[in-house]
């Protein structure tokens, strides 16, 4: 993965899709179906969600055309990948859960 320059997920049924962030954080531009857990990590910033085989080629046509483009999405990946991955951030998140219910619990 690497070595590509795009990277594309063509699944009919997908869980989290773990390897679409694996992508994003070298940057690769990910066109993805948009299916399960892809949209949570997937953009049209950093990508594209494609619901059919005419998205995916226009989308893929438009990474490798246009150097601006991919430039751009690619950058975007990056910053996509250094935001699902603060840690500290998701752990603040989980902390504000885990107060919300021990209050409705208390109550």
């Amino acid at each position: 993965m690497a070595k590509a320059k795009v990277f594309m997920l063509t699944s009919d049924t997908e869980g989290y899709g773990l390897v679409a962030f694996e992508a994003l954080t070298l940057g690769l531009p990910c066109v993805v179906s948009d299916v399960g857990g892809l949209p949570k990590i997937v953009d049209d910033r950093c990508g594209k969600l494609c619901n059919d085989k005419e998205q995916f080629s226009k989308e893929i046509i438009n990474l490798l055309k246009y150097n601006e483009y991919y430039k751009l999405k690619s950058e975007e990946a990056l910053k996509k990948a250094e935001k699902i991955e603060n840690i500290d951030e998701y752990m603040k998140k989980i902390e504000r859960i885990y107060e919300v219910l021990l209050d409705e619990k208390r109550y």
